[in-house]
């Protein structure tokens, strides 16, 4: 083997390296949660809380990002979250996205879904 054909292999080798970190990459944001907005842009990393008009979601690359509700249109979970309508807590579940401004709560033991509406001004 030559030295050109041992840095040609090097190279190969490098590139299908960076193609796995970029599919492993891929793997990790297939579970993620997902925030569609208004005006058709997405985020995906893990919504850590909504209060106050605000949803805040946690990204690898921009870190906490909280946004303003009244510019989602939808979102969903992949882990169980808390949703509550007022004090009273409307269900402990993983969330879909809905049509504009609403949310599909996945019921326990599989017994069906609910539409909820997010608060006035979203979506």
């Amino acid at each position: 083997m030559t030295r050109l054909d041992a840095a040609m292999r090097g190279r190969v080798l490098a590139g299908a390296l960076a193609v796995l970190a970029i599919a492993t990459g891929l793997v990790k944001t297939a579970g993620a949660d997902e925030v569609l907005f208004t005006n058709g842009d997405r985020i995906t990393g893990t919504i850590t809380q909504g209060a106050g008009g605000q949803l805040t979601i946690k990204t690898d690359t921009a870190g906490g990002v909280k946004v303003d509700l009244s510019k989602v249109k939808t979102f969903s979970t992949a882990q169980p979250v808390r949703v509550q309508g007022g004090e009273k807590t409307i269900l402990d579940t993983t969330v879909s996205p809905g049509a504009d401004g609403t949310i599909v709560g996945n019921l326990p033991g599989g017994a069906g879904t609910q539409v909820i509406a997010l608060p006035a001004g979203a979506g």
